[in-house]
């Protein structure tokens, strides 16, 4: 197949953060080589422009093996590769491979950067790779989607899946390579919390953590083949609350501010906004703050009438407004947001009480008892229960406001606001969760969202209807650019038709930073923590 450009013109030429995103499939399965370099940095620079750029967080980190959530999100930013990684545009770049080809999205053959090394001077070579892949299958069941891995020589790695996956190179930026010599002895990898678990390949090396002041340090990596980013040391430094942070920052104390795939809440942009030592940077967002997921595979929530329902009673503007601190917009049916590659322009969703009760009453769930809430057919009250996680401040917040509309519409709501692990649990047997979809996660399995959605992977919303796993199924297999066009509008139009998942509003990050810096530059999944950013930043 011979690469083309109609692809392309599917993005809007406003839209710079997530140009060629998804994988740029037509150039992938044609043989996709990347760009010359581990990470693609041009610079030339020599010295250093910061001495230290200070970050505050509300992340939580316990240890620094790698099964610690929180560590491994700042792992990936920092200290460790995988074979690519993500461009401020969305396109993938060289990270510890130089290039890449596939013929059938099924065998993908790498060639490894030769001058890249681990943080303690030892050369990666495609040992690491096959190490890692079969340690992380047999420690933590990752890499399941792999068959086999074969290594012709110390740079060339061959990774045959056991299906055909033509979005496999978004998986390649979160399963990061660990040292064979460093982990080839440790049989708990959970229990690891040695220095030398933190040794990895990246830009930055791991200096020091301070649990009880709650800070880690990290150092450039000299030795990096991309050459010497502009910020010497990078301290982050965590806060119990983003009250507190949010002080530090307007304080002088800390630099930025960070949380995966997050912005600031809108709700402190106002106090920003009177100080003049803070600037504010608008992140485009391609993933959705807060969006409601049906269970489709229990009822009532597995009736389309019924979701529909539901949707009519939701009032997006006031969310948008609310939640978003008038940055954010009522969203449309087919969930991906504006702004996506492949976006297709689906009706917007609407709030109209009065449709929603008459849609609730037609398909038999009325207020028989006249005590405000509806009954279920067999006479029990019609109660839902909510799951939130506590770790997402918008979805909380989204999550109290779904539930006094759906009160409205005479829904009586069981809002059960809890931790991740909690909610993780509840997936599969929950009725409704409210939760974020990340620009990551929107890109991973067959892009589109698909990883929350369809049944065989997160079960937000449990959908297994043929129909759409076969758009799935498609999306993940296809070589022909015209059939990934109908596909990519399907997905959506299934979206917009059968509402498994509702956005509860779409809008950009906001990015709080000190002004004395300038250069910032965000990619699309962990924000301003992008080498991009560590290469030009600079004093304003």
């Amino acid at each position: 197949m011979t690469p083309g450009n109609d692809r392309l013109g599917k993005i809007g030429k406003s839209i710079i953060i997530e140009a060629l995103a998804l994988i740029c499939i037509c150039a992938i399965i044609a043989g996709c080589t990347g760009q010359s370099g581990v990470n693609g940095n041009t610079s030339s620079n020599t010295g250093y422009n910061i001495k230290k750029l200070v970050i505050g967080t509300t992340f939580q980190i316990a240890d620094i093996n790698i099964n610690d959530v929180r560590f491994s999100e700042i792992r990936k930013a920092l200290t460790h590769q995988g074979m690519v990684r993500i461009a401020p545009n969305g396109t993938y770049v060289p990270a510890l491979a130089d290039s890449w080809e596939t013929k059938d999205a099924k065998t993908w053959v790498y060639h490894l950067n030769k001058s890249a090394r681990w943080h303690d001077g030892v050369p990666v070579t495609s040992k690491d790779v096959n190490f890692t892949i079969n340690y992380m299958k047999d420690k933590f069941k990752s890499f399941s989607d792999v068959e086999s891995v074969s290594t012709p020589d110390d740079y060339t790695v061959v990774i045959t899946l056991k299906a055909p996956n033509s979005n496999y190179l978004m998986s390649n930026i979160n399963d990061v390579i660990y040292p064979m010599h460093i982990f080839q002895n440790v049989s708990e990898p959970t229990k690891f919390n040695d220095v030398n678990a933190t040794i990895g390949s990246g830009l930055y090396k791991f200096d020091s953590f301070d649990k009880q002041a709650g800070v880690l340090t990290f150092k450039a990596n000299d030795a990096y083949p991309g050459g010497k980013p502009a910020v010497e040391a990078i301290e982050i430094r965590m806060f119990k609350s983003t009250d507190t942070m949010v002080m530090a920052l307007q304080k002088g104390e800390i630099d930025t501010v960070y949380s995966y795939s997050q912005g600031l809440p809108y709700y402190y942009v106002p106090k920003l906004l009177q100080n003049d030592d803070i600037k504010l940077l608008m992140i485009n967002n391609t993933g959705i703050p807060a969006a409601l997921y049906f269970n489709t595979n229990r009822a009532p929530y597995d009736n389309v009438s019924f979701r529909r329902a539901i949707s009519l009673a939701i009032n997006y503007g006031e969310i948008a407004n609310l939640v978003g601190g008038g940055y954010g917009q009522a969203p449309n049916a087919g969930f991906v947001p504006t702004g996506s590659a492949y976006y297709v322009d689906t009706p917007r969703l609407t709030y109209n009480l009065s449709e929603s009760k008459r849609i609730l009453n037609s398909i038999g769930y009325k207020d028989v008892n006249g005590d405000g809430f509806r009954e279920m057919p067999d006479g029990s009250t019609l109660k839902p229960a909510i799951y939130v996680s506590n770790a997402f401040d918008d979805a909380v917040r989204a999550s109290s406001l779904v539930k006094e509309y759906l009160n409205a519409a005479g829904i009586a709501v069981d809002l059960r606001i809890v931790d991740q692990s909690t909610f993780n649990s509840v997936l599969g047997k929950h009725d409704i969760v409210i939760f974020p979809a990340t620009p990551a996660g929107m890109r991973m399995y067959a892009g589109f969202g698909s990883t929350y959605i369809d049944g065989r992977k997160l079960k937000l919303s449990n959908v297994t209807d043929p129909e759409y796993q076969s758009i799935v199924d498609g999306l993940m297999t296809t070589a022909d650019n015209g059939r990934y066009d109908e596909l990519s509008s399907s997905i959506q139009g299934y979206y917009a038709s059968q509402l498994p998942a509702i956005s509860l509003y779409w809008s950009d990050f906001i990015q709080p930073y000190n002004k004395k810096y300038e250069g910032w530059t965000p990619n699309p999944f962990w924000g301003i923590l992008s080498y991009e950013t560590f290469y030009n930043l600079r004093a304003a």
